[in-house]
C-alpha cells in the first residue's frame, strides 16, 4: 500500500485565551473548523476569526498556522495536506476525479446496488 496524499488532521482543544502554533510545510494547504467555542486563526500572511461552526481555509506557502481560543476556550479540527492537483466532479453526495465515475455512482445508487452503503447505522 502507498500513501495517496500526505495529509494530517489535528484535533486541538484549547483552554480560554490559549494558543498553539502548528508548523505546516509550505507545499501544503489546509482548513480549520470550529467544533466548539470560538477563536482566531493566523498564518504569516493572513488572520481571521473562527466563530462557532466556523471554517477557514489557507493556501500553499503559508507555513505555520496559529490557533487561539476565545474567552470560553475552543476545540478545532485542523486539516493540512499536499494538494492532489486533480479535477473534482461533484453531484449530490458523490465526488470523483472524472465525470464518468460520478455518473456510474449515481446510476448504481438509483438502481439500489449500493446496498445501504450510504445509510447511517
Amino acid at each position: 500500500m502507498r500513501e495517496a496524499a500526505n495529509t494530517h488532521l489535528y484535533d486541538i482543544t484549547l483552554a480560554p485565551n490559549r494558543r498553539v502554533e502548528v508548523p505546516v510545510p509550505v507545499t501544503f494547504r489546509g482548513f480549520a473548523i470550529t467544533v466548539s467555542g470560538a477563536g482566531h486563526i493566523a498564518t504569516p500572511t493572513t488572520t481571521g476569526t473562527l466563530s462557532p461552526i466556523g471554517l477557514a481555509t489557507f493556501e500553499q506557502g503559508e507555513g505555520a498556522v496559529e490557533l487561539r481560543a476565545g474567552e470560553h476556550g475552543g476545540q478545532f479540527l485542523l486539516g493540512v495536506g499536499r494538494p492532489l492537483r486533480t479535477p473534482a466532479y461533484l453531484y449530490g453526495g458523490f465526488c470523483f476525479s472524472d465525470r464518468a465515475r460520478v455518473t456510474n455512482a449515481v446510476e448504481r445508487y438509483h438502481s439500489g446496488h449500493m446496498h445501504g452503503a450510504l445509510t447511517a447505522p
